[in-house]
């Protein structure tokens, strides 16, 4: 069985979660734009964007830190 680095999948499931409120917001939208649950929704859309980097970055890691078989 391979050895997990636990940080790293507490980092993905933090990404995972992020991208899941990313999906979810899109009632937010649907209002005015001076309407006040319309600011915060794009404010929590902004808080929520490092989600995809962050896991872009982390599936890189190990991509590039794979054992190679020959």
């Amino acid at each position: 069985m391979k050895e997990r680095i636990g940080y790293y999948d507490t980092f993905r499931g933090v990404a995972i979660t992020a991208v899941v409120a990313i999906h979810s917001d899109f009632i937010g939208y649907t209002f005015d734009d001076k309407s006040l649950f319309f600011n915060i929704t794009l404010i929590w859309r902004q808080m929520m964007n490092f989600a995809v980097p962050m896991f872009i970055a982390i599936s890189g890691f190990f991509l590039v830190n794979k054992k190679r078989i020959p």
